[in-house]
């Protein structure tokens, strides 16, 4: 008899104190029960699913293995945040003129960056950091999450 368990988590901030043991718990039922997760927060679907379905309007976006999805959609991405500078916000500005630069996002204190060649991003950014006297808390290289990829497929509607 094959077993399931439906985990909605529509007021899911409501109870972030309990969350840990929430995630910690529905990944020891996975282990003998087909669990369907519906949530909004993308990071812990990442962390509990083996399945993803994105919907947009009601209507499925995208559907398949987190794995394949993964290997599919990722892209190489790196997340600065300087120290704030006289130099600093001028600095990330520019960054969008660097040829290995696709695409960027700027929040207040950080700027994530999709690359085309992570190697060539990584010393070049560092490089054009130290030229300029910008002082950075921190450097990240990474992969686009499935945060990432779900605001990719709802701008595309």
């Amino acid at each position: 008899m094959s077993r399931s368990c439906l985990f909605w988590t529509s007021r899911y901030r409501r109870w972030t104190a309990g969350r840990r043991d929430v995630l910690n718990l529905l990944q020891d039922i996975r282990k003998n029960t087909t669990v369907l997760f519906s949530t909004h927060v993308l990071h812990d679907a990442e962390e509990i699913c083996d399945d993803i379905i994105l919907i947009r309007d009601g209507h499925i976006a995208m559907q398949g293995g987190l794995d394949d999805i993964r290997r599919s959609y990722s892209e190489p991405i790196i997340t600065i945040r300087p120290e704030r500078s006289e130099g600093s916000q001028a600095w990330m500005d520019s960054l969008i003129h660097k040829e290995y630069v696709t695409d960027v996002q700027q929040g207040r204190d950080e700027i994530k960056l999709t690359v085309s060649n992570m190697d060539q991003a990584q010393v070049g950014l560092l490089e054009d950091a130290l030229l300029h006297h910008v002082k950075l808390r921190t450097f990240e290289a990474g992969s686009s999450t499935l945060e990432d990829l779900y605001l990719k497929v709802v701008q595309e509607a």
